[in-house]
């Protein structure tokens, strides 16, 4: 899940300058960060029966929290941000959408959960007026409509289905949080480089979960071999899809990063059809092509332009 991923128009490092154009570098590594995502979300439904959500979402951000500080040294980058109550509140909200994936993988296929889950940028441009002050355009809003069509089509009950479940609703929570976390980066990335934001995440993720993890009944640390691999494997693969990413922004302009992160939900949904046999008929592709489709053609779309400035009052004669 790659909810903390920088929003178009801003740089991965300093979210100021303009990214070096370099296609083949930079595809590379985006390509290679979403295949980590891709494998973080298949690790959190891998070992979803051997790990608590509380085990598995602290163990990401305790990584986090350690190797991002190591990172920020070499790079001289201030840790402390700016408008910090807001780094809070997006960490809040990374934290959430992170932990109502993990509980909604455990319910249902991590092949619809997943493209349920990328609705997140629909999501950031229906709510971009209110946090970032940008409002929603007429050309933005076909691509909406498109993409909640296509949501209707994965969650319509197969006439010998469950219908709609829990998980699918947790699906749809996790992406609403995630597109208000990727507007407040956009605000956010006014006055902090991403390492500090996701520092942020990771910490407010902590102290989010460690309440949950010492009063929950289960045991406070992974009882097998399998789960503490499980756990260093969505840990791992987190962090170095965010670290992976942040180097690949500097190389690659945002539409196209956004296409390429597209891989994630295509590994993932791949391994669940391929290898865990998760049901794919015509109505999950098809949705899946409009959301899919229709996400993209938003993060391709420029921004708004700013509204001129009103000419200067003239003194009267």
């Amino acid at each position: 899940m790659s909810s903390e991923a920088v929003p178009p128009g801003t740089n991965a490092t300093t979210m100021k300058s303009t990214p070096t154009i370099h296609l083949p570098l930079g595809a590379g590594l985006i390509s290679l960060a979403a295949l980590f995502y891709g494998a973080m979300n298949i690790s959190v439904k891998l070992s979803s029966s051997l790990l608590t959500v509380w085990q598995t979402a602290m163990g990401r951000f305790l990584l986090g929290a350690l190797v991002i500080p190591l990172l920020a040294g070499p790079l001289r980058l201030d840790l402390m941000g700016r408008e910090r109550r807001l780094l809070v509140l997006r960490g809040l909200c990374g934290t959430g959408a992170f932990v109502l994936l993990i509980q909604a993988f455990k319910t249902i296929p991590l092949s619809v959960g997943i493209v349920l889950f990328y609705l997140w940028p629909v999501f950031a441009c229906l709510l971009s007026a209110w946090v970032a002050g940008e409002p929603t355009t007429g050309r933005e809003c076909p691509f909406v409509i498109g993409a909640l069509i296509g949501t209707a089509l994965i969650l319509w009950p197969e006439s010998a289905g469950a219908g709609i479940r829990v998980g699918h609703l947790l699906a749809l929570a996790s992406s609403f949080l995630a597109g208000t976390a990727i507007i407040l980066i956009r605000r956010l990335g006014r006055g902090n480089n991403a390492f500090t934001i996701y520092f942020y995440f990771c910490i407010t993720g902590i102290l989010f979960c460690i309440g949950p993890l010492l009063t929950q009944t289960e045991p406070l640390l992974p009882t097998s071999p399998a789960g503490w691999a499980g756990l260093a494997a969505v840990a791992f693969f987190a962090m170095g899809g965010q670290v992976i990413m942040n180097q690949g922004m500097k190389f690659l302009n945002a539409s196209r990063t956004g296409v390429y992160m597209m891989i994630e939900v295509l590994a993932a949904s791949a391994f669940g059809i391929i290898h865990l046999r998760e049901p794919f008929g015509p109505k999950l592709a098809a949705g899946s092509l409009l959301v899919l489709g229709c996400a993209v053609a938003l993060l391709f779309l420029p921004p708004p332009a700013a509204p001129a400035p009103e000419p200067a009052a003239q003194p009267r004669p």
